[in-house]
């Protein structure tokens, strides 16, 4: 019993000491550390106060290389100037298109007006004693190949057709000018944008009224802005009245003067046969012919026969004056359609007048 009570003194006193020895380590470790912890914070402090210095000493040794200056764009003055010829192409169609609708408006005005005026002068043609003449003369020009049955009906028809022709006429000119003065201001317009381009505008030219140009005008606004004016002449001379005249009106006359042949012609035939006409010199003796027509033809044969004449002259003189009016409307539609392609080549010129002087100024 007393080895065992010293044995467990003995293993007691060995685990005290040892436990006495662990903590005499622990605390000399605890004791070490803050004496490890300084020194490691002064040498970052070194270390990152000597990068800073470092870098700090390259960046005020290295030269700044400013960056080379950049070419200034070039200028597509090609595409400005497509543009702006674009635009006053879009100006002339539009211009283009209003005439058209506008031309169909006049004729479409004037038609109740030729109509009745064909009327009236179709009853005036067909009296007893217009029928009588025009019967005279239709003999007449077959003895003597002569014309005079085409005069006398112009002379009954024209006081009833030409003024309605000639107001149709009129209006026809009237619009074909405006249209003009608008291919002449889209002109002007398309010329002051290419020369603003240039910075080449004219003080002269913002003072002109594009609303009341005159032929002149149009002439020295493009040479105020620089440009050729002898390649100003683009209008092409239209007389819609003239052209009445001078094309539809002996169409007219033919016509009807085929109806009156065809409608007395038995009477014709026999009055060329008859020595009246043969006899007759000089002025014609208008009171001697109805005298001989009375004889061979009876008043009742002449009413039956100019009622008939009448409404086959109505006929005529509406188609007639139906072709004249259709084809005063299609010249006016072709010269219309001519000189806007013209005013075209008159800006195309413009455009490359400018293209080549810009293309000089920027190289």
């Amino acid at each position: 019993m007393a080895n065992i009570s010293e044995s467990t003194h003995i293993g007691g006193a060995v685990f005290v000491a040892e436990q006495i020895e662990q903590a005499d380590v622990a605390e000399s470790r605890s004791k070490a550390r803050p004496r490890v912890r300084p020194v490691f914070g002064l040498l970052f402090f070194a270390t990152t106060a000597a990068v800073m210095l470092l870098i700090t000493f390259n960046a005020v040794q290295v030269p700044v290389v400013e960056a080379p200056d950049r070419p200034e764009p070039r200028i597509d003055y090609a595409g400005l100037v497509k543009t702006q010829s674009e635009l006053a192409h879009r100006r002339n169609v539009h211009a283009l298109e209003r005439f058209e609708r506008e031309l169909g408006q006049i004729v479409r005005t004037h038609d109740a007006e030729l109509i009745r005026r064909g009327q009236q002068a179709a009853a005036e043609a067909s009296t007893y004693g217009s029928c009588s003449e025009l019967i005279y003369y239709l003999a007449w020009d077959r003895v003597k190949r002569d014309n005079r049955s085409e005069t006398h009906l112009n002379q009954v028809i024209s006081p009833y057709i030409n003024p309605a022709l000639q107001a149709l006429g009129t209006d026809v000119n009237t619009s074909v000018e405006k249209f003009d003065r608008d291919l002449q201001r889209s002109t002007v317009r398309l010329a002051y944008d290419l020369a603003a381009l240039g910075s080449q505008q004219s003080s002269a030219v913002s003072a002109v009224d594009m609303g009341a140009m005159t032929g002149l005008d149009y002439q020295n606004a493009l040479r105020n802005l620089g440009f050729n004016a002898l390649m100003v002449s683009a209008a092409v001379g239209f007389d819609a009245v003239a052209l009445y005249h001078s094309k539809y009106a002996a169409m007219l006359w033919k016509k009807i003067t085929a109806v009156a042949g065809r409608m007395f012609g038995k009477q014709v035939a026999r009055l060329a046969a008859s020595a009246a006409v043969a006899a007759a010199d000089g002025p014609l003796p208008i009171g001697d012919i109805l005298a001989v027509i009375g004889i061979a033809w009876t008043g009742y044969d002449i009413h039956a026969s100019r009622k008939k004449f009448e409404t086959e002259l109505i006929i005529s003189i509406g188609n007639t004056v139906s072709e004249m009016r259709s084809g005063m409307h299609q010249q006016a539609l072709d010269h219309a359609e001519a000189l806007e392609r013209r005013y075209e080549d008159v800006q195309q010129d413009i455009s490359s007048q400018t293209l080549e002087t810009l293309s000089k100024g920027g190289s």
